[in-house]
Order: C-alpha cells, then sequence, then structure tokens
C-alpha cells in the first residue's frame, strides 16, 4: 500500500494512504518533497489536509445545475486511512519520538456524525 508520511504544521508526524478516495489514484506523484496545507488528487482535484482528512471536492455542488455530489454526501466518511505509527522512530526528530511513545497509532478525525442529518 502506497503511503503518505507528512509532518504537520504543528510538528506532529502524520501517515496515511497514498490512494483517492475518489476512484483510487495517487495522491502524491513524487516520492518527496513538500506541501503547504493539503494534497490533491490530480484527476479529479479532490483535497486531502496533512491529517488525510478529505477537505475540498471539485464541482462539489455541480455546474450549471448539473451534476454534483448528492446531498447526502459527508467529507468526513471519505477521510483516507491513516497509518499505525512506525516501530522504530530512528527516522523522526526528538519531539516526534516523544511524542510516538506516547500513543500507539496516528489516526485522523474520522465520521462522529458530523455530517448526520
Amino acid at each position: 500500500m502506497p503511503v503518505i508520511v507528512v509532518r504537520g504544521q504543528d510538528g506532529d508526524v502524520h501517515a496515511f494512504e497514498n490512494r483517492c478516495g475518489h476512484r483510487g489514484a495517487l495522491i502524491a506523484l513524487d516520492d518527496a518533497g513538500s506541501v503547504k496545507n493539503a494534497f490533491q488528487c490530480v484527476y479529479h482535484a479532490w483535497s486531502y489536509d496533512l491529517r488525510g482528512n478529505l477537505i475540498g471536492i471539485a464541482f462539489e455542488k455541480g455546474s450549471n445545475g448539473r451534476g454534483g455530489m448528492p446531498s447526502d454526501f459527508c467529507k468526513a466518511d471519505h477521510g483516507r486511512a491513516s497509518c499505525a505509527r512506525p516501530r522504530s522512530a530512528a527516522w523522526c526528530s526528538r519531539r516526534s519520538r516523544q511524542r510516538l511513545r506516547r500513543s500507539k497509532t496516528i489516526s485522523a478525525p474520522r465520521s462522529s456524525g458530523a455530517c448526520a442529518a
């Protein structure tokens, strides 16, 4: 499974699937680099924050009265799966290693009923 590992703006390390929730295309195409606030799928422009949460969809409301997502579509249900923290944290900074020891997994917020009607 391809994975994205990224350091958030707060310094925390996050890891999640490198696959778009729409059609499974890769979100990040390069092996390394930097991103400011979000990753965007190159095929259909779904956007994910640095924790893997879905934050944007091109034409979510449609265009010219056509298309768009169903009214019950909930972005919180379509974030990327987070990955377990690595057992070896040698690649992390000292601050990150301390945080890694305190919890077992990296978890992005998932649906908590926020979109439920």
